[in-house]
């Protein structure tokens, strides 16, 4: 069971080319799990195929916008669907599809306050930025993505979610070295 509100922000701060892959993806993932959710009187092998799918593609993009919880939420439905446990998908399915319109809902808010002034805090900026640096000259992913997610937990101004955007996605695909050039050409830019 999950709790969509325990040590949740009221908005997720997420990169924006990822919040837009990630409202996409989910919106279509929304429509069939309450269609096949719909049919659960009835469900034959095509519909639990369906959603074996669309939940472990929710598990994947819930990773990468830092809802681990949920993630881990999904997984678990992901695993009753390969074990044709209809009552655990029918009684858990509800609750994972209001948690996924309270993730589009935190998305969505952090895009209406894009436009808003930050105050930066630069030193943190920094040191997470040294530490994404140091983990990806030594093609170690785990303390970067650590770091990109403790700074997805503070407020940045849309110049810098968009440089750490980038930083995002050659960590996404291992692409260390891009990596490595993108922080320190942020860290450039800070030293100005």
């Amino acid at each position: 069971m999950i709790d969509s509100e325990k040590n949740s922000p009221d908005v997720l701060f997420v990169y924006p080319k990822l919040a837009d892959a990630f409202l996409r993806d989910t919106a279509k993932a929304l429509a069939a799990l309450e269609a096949i959710y719909e049919k659960r009187d009835s469900l034959d092998e095509k519909d639990i195929r369906m959603y074996i799918i669309n939940v472990h593609g929710m598990k994947s993009i819930l990773v990468n916008v830092g809802e681990e919880e949920l993630s881990n939420f999904a997984s678990k439905l992901e695993q009753a669907g390969h074990n044709k446990n209809i009552e655990l998908m029918l009684s858990e399915t509800p609750l994972f599809l209001n948690a996924l319109r309270d993730v589009i809902k935190k998305i969505r808010l952090n895009e209406d306050d894009n436009d808003t002034a930050v105050d930066e805090d630069k030193v943190y900026l920094r040191e997470k930025l040294l530490i994404i640096k140091d983990a990806c000259e030594e093609y170690n992913k785990k303390p970067a993505k650590d770091a990109m997610t403790e700074l997805r937990k503070k407020s940045w101004s849309r110049s810098t979610k968009e440089l750490l955007s980038i930083i995002s996605e050659h960590l996404l695909h291992s692409d260390f070295d891009e990596a490595v050039s993108a922080a320190e050409n942020i860290l450039e830019t800070m030293e100005d």
